[in-house]
């Protein structure tokens, strides 16, 4: 769930801010592609609090999907972090691939086109913009996949946009 308390969004940004251009946190990303800008900050748990600040990663051959996700325990610690690139493979598809502290974690490549990806995560972000109870069922979706098959929210991201993809692509 997104964190309401605005000031406690501001200090884990900074602080994931702060750690990326100290070296704390390292990435494979140059810095100037990292949208520091558009962070999004979640709280994960009830009793034991963890949160998560997601930086949108951009580049000229990577999707929207691609991020920064930094996890932190209910003490503020960075407990882990992963960097994940959805970008266009040489054969125009889509391929994914994760990495820590800039050492590749996995990688793999799809057989959904790049662009089709692109153009229905377009229509998808103008639906959730329009329908906001749409957005919240996407967030849905997207914890559920985080929490039942143990990945960062953006790997969990790609794979709800891919199944997006397939659901549009089985109703045309």
């Amino acid at each position: 769930m997104p964190v309401t308390d605005k000031t406690l969004e501001q200090d884990l940004t900074q602080k994931t801010l702060q750690s990326l251009s100290n070296g704390d946190i390292k990435t494979k990303t140059q810095e100037e592609s990292i949208k520091t800008n558009e962070t999004t900050v979640l709280q994960v748990g009830t009793e034991k609090k963890f949160y998560s600040v997601t930086v949108p990663i951009t580049g000229e051959s990577s999707s929207k999907l691609s991020g920064l996700t930094v996890i932190y325990d209910s003490d503020f610690k960075v407990q882990d972090s992963i960097e994940t690139l959805v970008y266009e493979n040489t054969d125009s598809t889509i391929a994914v691939s994760s990495y820590r502290d800039r050492i590749l974690h996995s990688s793999a490549a799809t057989d959904v086109k790049f662009t089709d990806l692109e153009n229905d995560l377009e229509k998808f972000i103008l639906t959730c913009q329009e329908n906001p109870k749409s957005s919240l069922e996407v967030g849905e979706r997207v914890g559920c996949v985080a929490a039942t098959l143990g990945v960062s929210a953006a790997v969990a991201k790609v794979i709800v946009a891919i199944a997006h993809h397939f659901t549009l692509e089985n109703h045309v």
